[in-house]
């Protein structure tokens, strides 16, 4: 059952899952849809990208594939930096969970190229914002309150240094184990902050910077000379005389979020409405290079390691690459962005989800493609169906649609009210219940008794505040609220009885695996009952858990805080009834709702387009190997009309399989000229291209747009 707080044009805010994301797979967006904040670039094929939820990505060849690594925490991670093709550091600390100021330091390093990742104990509790390594011993590392810290035996031990202020350390940048600059300031008052040391940070100056804004985010120097900062507002400097000075530049075109410059002169600037600007004269004029396709979100962060090659990552997992000095850039993750509210499966092939936007989601095969249908000019929030063929969605302003055809086709129905519906629920083709908020944030729940034709407001007495309803079968249902409130009826909702939950916090929802057996989630912990709500048990150990799903008596999941995980939320899962739950490894991913269709296949999805999938119940690794072997390689991948195969032997053959496994193309070896493979008439979507040689057989994941 739906929490009831979710109407997202309420600002409402919205819990994320976490864990170690073992047993599950991204499906929407790919590779994945969390915010990368910070990427650094070996070299035209290998790069390393950072973000929230503790997101570590790799790529080996170019972007063509980005696999995810376990950082170990569900903490947003902010900076990279590596001093070699081995050795590297990822810093960050706060929390992108509620409480917000539930914050702490981490350093993450590895030695083994990004593969695997340990932290490193410093002492301070401050979030860490930007780290650096001028040398292989000496390292600094920037943060909130003031906080520098800095290493010399690389990153085994770090050592505070006094920077002078209280105000938050954006970036920090060194030409050397000496000479270095940072920046940064409050982002409500005052005025940004440029700090300077020539004697390794064991003394920082204050530099003047004229007509500072609030804040300054980023700097960087190019020489001993020639630097620029970033501030808030679009505000942009540079000093050329090792800043003794600043001079306000005209102005970017856009606020600038990140810069990189090669050398005095040729620089790219990156900011909102994923718009990419680049200089040839230091900063003075602007030319803005945008990249193939829409692209609405921010670029936090851009990185060129020469004057041809370049990455750029952002706001929901947007990952673009430019191989002509941003001439031209093309994207590296696909999918939608668009806030997914929910998702139902009705077998575990074929299911449908639906968002913000107003559209639906539809996949015929366990979610490997989803075809986006607009249905709706208002906000969806949920969805719900009886069989493969009948369903119902509704959402904001009072919509309701149905389908008598899987999602293919949709009619509008009406309750006769403009309301916010927030769950959906029906047993059969004829009965179902919504529950909708009003302007006053009071909730009702609707009911229909002819398959949506008409709908009526239930009589809940004594006065009732839904958080959430289930219903059984026609007759049998149950509503809880706040105060511990429990009503249940057994016809259809015509008389209610009123149920004693021996709790005084807000229910907030409410299951049954049978007319006997049901369960009831709160702050205080999960309530139980075998006797169809006469009597209820609670079970404190587990507090504050949102919504819950049981697909038998036996097996089901709960949707709450999880131990010990940086503030972060996740699934629990019980396979005992509920006498015991277990914290799953889940997905550090943004999610709203879930649903299980079996023990095994379970779906979730949440913001930023997040859809994610196990195969697993959430419970067993899964480790799939995108190339079985390496043959060979495709480019571009994504790709429109062609790809180009690379081998380093002959090939004998090549077969391109859809997501359900059916060869869709088998080309003559002698009709690839160049090995170029022309694949304009593969619908969007998932493929697998299988090819074999002298050295074996290899199969690498193919997305054609």
């Amino acid at each position: 059952m739906k929490r009831v707080l979710i109407l997202l044009w309420l600002n409402v805010t919205y819990f994320q899952a976490v864990g170690q994301g073992n047993g599950w797979e991204w499906q929407n967006p790919l590779p994945q849809g969390n915010t990368l904040n910070d990427i650094h670039v070996f070299d035209n094929q290998r790069a390393i990208a950072v973000g929230e939820n503790g997101t570590l990505l790799k790529t080996e060849d170019g972007g063509q594939h980005w696999s995810i690594k376990n950082s170990g925490t569900t903490l947003v991670l902010n900076s990279v930096c590596f001093i070699s093709n081995q050795t590297g550091w990822a810093v960050g600390g706060y929390s992108t969970y509620p409480p917000m100021q539930s914050s702490k330091g981490i350093i993450l390093q590895t030695t083994d190229g990004g593969n695997t990742w340990h932290s490193n104990s410093f002492g301070n509790t401050r979030a860490l914002r930007a780290v650096c390594f001028p040398s292989a011993q000496t390292g600094y590392i920037c943060g909130d309150s003031g906080t520098i810290l800095k290493t010399t035996d690389q990153g085994v031990t770090w050592e505070a240094q006094s920077s002078g202020i209280n105000k938050s350390i954006y970036s920090i940048t060194f030409l050397d184990d000496l000479n270095g600059w940072a920046v940064g300031g409050e982002q409500t008052s005052g005025n940004g902050v440029v700090l300077k040391t020539n004697d390794g940070g064991a003394t920082w100056q204050s530099q003047t910077l004229n007509s500072a804004p609030y804040f300054l985010s980023t700097v960087q120097f190019v020489n001993p000379q020639n630097g620029w900062l970033v501030g808030g507002y679009g505000k942009l400097f540079r000093t050329t005389d090792s800043g003794n000075s600043w001079a306000a530049l005209p102005g970017p075109p856009t606020w600038f979020y990140s810069i990189h410059f090669l050398n005095a002169a040729v620089g790219w600037g990156s900011g909102d409405s994923g718009k990419v600007y680049k200089t040839m004269d230091g900063g003075v004029s602007w030319q803005i290079q945008l990249p193939k396709g829409q692209w609405e979100d921010k670029i936090l962060a851009i990185h060129f390691i020469n004057g041809d090659t370049g990455f750029a990552v952002g706001v929901g997992g947007n990952i673009i690459k430019s191989v002509n000095g941003g001439t031209q850039w093309e994207h590296q993750s696909i999918g939608s962005k668009k806030f997914m509210t929910d998702v139902h499966f009705s077998t575990p092939q074929k299911g449908w989800a639906v968002d913000v936007a107003g559209f639906l989601w539809k996949t015929v095969n366990g979610g490997s493609q989803w075809e986006r249908q607009l249905i709706s000019n208002r906000s969806l929030s949920s969805i719900c169906f009886i069989d493969t063929l009948k369903g119902w969605t509704v959402g904001q302003g009072g919509k309701i649609l149905t389908t008598n055809n899987g999602g293919s086709t949709w009619q509008s129905q009406s309750c006769g009210c403009l309301l916010d519906f927030v769950d959906a629920r029906f047993v059969n083709n004829q009965k179902g219940w919504l529950l909708a908020r009003t302007p006053g944030f009071s909730t009702l729940i609707y009911a229909t008794n002819n398959g949506g034709n008409s709908w009526a407001p239930l009589d809940i007495n004594p006065v009732l505040f839904p958080e959430a309803f289930f219903l059984l079968n026609a007759q049998v249902g149950w509503v809880v609220g706040q105060y511990g409130q429990i009503r249940k009826t057994i016809n259809g909702g015509l008389t209610w009885q009123t149920q004693t939950s021996g709790s005084v916090n807000t229910l907030s929802d409410v299951t049954f695996s049978d007319e006997q057996t049901g369960w009831i989630s709160s702050p205080s912990g999960i309530l139980k009952t075998t006797n169809g709500g006469n009597s209820w048990q609670i079970d404190g150990s587990i507090p504050f858990l949102n919504n819950m799903l049981f697909i038998n008596p036996q097996i089901g999941w709960a949707f709450g805080r999880l131990p010990n995980m940086d503030f972060g939320y996740g699934l629990y899962r019980t396979i005992d009834g509920g006498n015991s739950w277990d914290p799953q490894n889940f997905p550090k991913a943004s999610v709203w709702d879930y649903t299980f269709v079996d023990s095994l296949n379970g779906w979730t999805v949440g913001g930023n387009g997040n859809i994610l999938h196990t195969s697993t119940g959430g419970v067993t690794p899964i480790h799939k190997t995108i190339v079985s072997s390496p043959t060979f390689s495709l480019y571009p991948n994504p790709a429109e009309e062609y790809i180009t195969l690379q081998t380093h032997s002959p090939i004998q053959s090549i077969q391109i399989n859809d997501a359900l496994g059916r060869a869709v193309v088998t080309p003559l070896i002698e009709s690839l000229p160049g090995n170029r493979l022309l694949i304009s008439s593969l619908k969007p979507g998932l493929y697998w291209v299988k090819v074999q040689t002298a050295e074996g057989v290899s199969t690498q994941k193919l997305i054609k747009r």
